[in-house]
């Protein structure tokens, strides 16, 4: 009855957060610093779901490994630079103040990592996951997660059975068969009970074999990562790794209850977000990143990591760090968050006041080479905005006429795919106003946007009306809502796409008049 009323309580503060527009996990904590303040302990029910939450939370990890992503160099210099200057300056930091160091190494490198799901979050609702600057930023988030892994790996390594290890090559050799058996495992219900087995047994594994039960659980997701059927084990994952991590939260709270002290450290703490930004600005510019991008994944990855969290509690546990750290990296990681969430919402906004000032200060290019970012090989008179499915359809059409369309997208694998097949295309951010202020645009007729969100859809027709009044804009909208602000945007048509394909639906199931006609004769 007691974790009865503990999820009762976790609940009610998650709306909290929730109304706030906080990560629920935010009030997940807070409940438990209400828990600890009360004078509850950790009971063994919590102590198993706080476990078993980090694993499939690891799990989640190893399913999105892709050397292809790590092997950009972005991520592996850039975010390894970051990380290596930023963990420098906390440790410095903390022995200054007469910290051992040990402790000073696990806090330095647990404050230089940044939030996945926070990041992932912003990404995913302004529609750029498979933009330049989102795959830089979640690679830069899976090199930190791994080097988070790593520490969690050491911290618990208590005692090493090599013998166990041995078993390694005939794990390899069974990777086949494993990922076969997601493949038999049809029902929703087999599937979930197969990865939890997954899970479960590599993690004991491998920390029967002293490397830690942590590292196991990425071991079990990169087993199965790129499988085809991985969106479908994400979906059955997330839900479970949702509700263990309730008991993760709560206990770190009731563990690391901050006091006063844990405020004004954390205050602290949080005056280093801004350079954190700078610093990773400044290395992707060193390293000829677009100074938009660079801008908006340095502003994408400030905060503090989930996993700051997770590696402070196990240093706690393995004596490392006391309770007061903890309470302090709890604290400076919730309050990370709520400095994040509205500078992300305000990021593209924010770079166009500040392009001016960023172009001033850049030394990477001559004047020659600062202009647009890319080169029209003739005048473009029809513009197609995002490559998916419904852009590439219209980008057909008007090919098929003889139209001479130019296509954009800012997935720079969309991009190289349909420029194999002779496309005319060009890998750019239809919301950037840079890009309409640099292109030539006197003998641009017509644009089609087809962009998924309509976020994405409102501000790149604003960009397009801003510096190309005289061009016709069609878009697409979903509902009456959406074709209202595109039309204030400036769009001169707007298609509400599920009417207009009921309509064509309605007119297939009728023959031509003139084969009508036909057959009545």
């Amino acid at each position: 009855m007691m974790e009865l009323g503990w999820l009762v309580l976790a609940y009610i503060c998650g709306l909290a957060a929730q109304q706030c527009r906080l990560p629920v996990f935010v009030g997940y904590l807070m409940a438990g610093w209400f828990l600890g303040f009360r004078g509850h302990e950790v009971s063994i029910l919590l102590e198993h779901a706080s476990l078993l939450g980090v694993l499939f939370l690891l799990f989640t990890v190893g399913m999105h490994l892709n050397p292809k992503t790590l092997a950009r160099r972005e991520v592996w210099a850039g975010g390894g630079l970051h990380l290596l200057i930023s963990t420098t300056i906390f440790v410095i930091t903390c022995l200054a103040f007469e910290l051992a160091w040990k402790p000073a190494i696990y806090l330095g490198l647990l404050l230089s990592l940044s939030s996945t799901v926070i990041a992932a979050k912003d990404l995913e609702a302004r529609d750029e996951l498979g933009s330049t600057h989102g795959r830089v930023a979640i690679g830069i988030l899976i090199l930190q997660d791994l080097v988070a892994v790593a520490l969690l790996a050491f911290t618990g390594s208590a005692h090493f059975e090599p013998a166990l290890l041995l078993l390694l090559p005939l794990l390899l050799l069974a990777t086949p068969l494993l990922r076969r058996l997601l493949d038999w495992s049809r029902t929703p219900d087999l599937l979930l009970l197969y990865l939890a087995a997954l899970v479960l047994g590599l993690s004991a594994w491998f920390h029967h074999a002293g490397l830690s039960a942590e590292l196991g659980a990425l071991v079990a997701g990169a087993l199965v990562a790129n499988h085809p059927r991985e969106d479908e084990l994400a979906r059955h994952v997330w839900s479970l790794k949702e509700i263990l991590l309730v008991g993760f939260f709560l206990k770190v709270g009731m563990v690391g209850l901050p006091s006063m002290e844990a405020l004004y450290w954390a205050g602290l703490i949080l005056l280093v977000l801004p350079f954190k930004a700078i610093l990773f600005y400044s290395l992707l510019s060193l390293l000829h990143m677009p100074r938009r991008s660079a801008f908006i994944t340095g502003a994408t990855l400030t905060s503090y990591s989930e996993f700051t969290l997770v590696g402070g509690l196990a240093a706690h546990q393995a004596g490392l760090l006391s309770a007061d750290y903890l309470g302090v990296l709890a604290l400076a990681t919730v309050l990370s968050f709520a400095i994040n969430l509205p500078v992300n919402r305000l990021v593209l906004h924010l770079y166009d006041r500040l392009s001016g000032a960023l172009d001033q200060i850049d030394i990477r290019e001559t004047p020659k080479t600062a202009g647009s970012p890319i080169n029209l090989e003739a005048p473009c008179r029809h513009l197609v905005v995002g490559l998916g499915r419904t852009g590439s359809a219209a980008y057909r059409l008007l090919a098929g006429r003889h139209a001479g369309p130019v296509g954009l997208d800012s997935d720079p694998v969309v991009v190289s795919q349909h420029a194999e097949a002779g496309w005319q295309v060009h890998c750019a951010d239809a919301r950037d106003t840079a890009l309409w202020r640099a292109l030539p645009l006197q003998d641009l007729q017509s644009v089609v946007v087809t962009l998924p969100g309509v976020g994405a859809r409102e501000l790149a027709v604003r960009a397009i009306r801003a510096h190309a009044p005289h061009a016709r804009i069609s878009v697409f909208a979903l509902d009456a809502d959406e074709e209202k602000r595109l039309l204030k945007a400036g769009a001169h048509s707007v298609s509400q796409i599920l009417e207009d394909a009921g309509a064509r639906l309605a007119e297939l199931t009728f023959p031509p008049r003139d084969q009508s006609e036909a057959a009545g004769s």
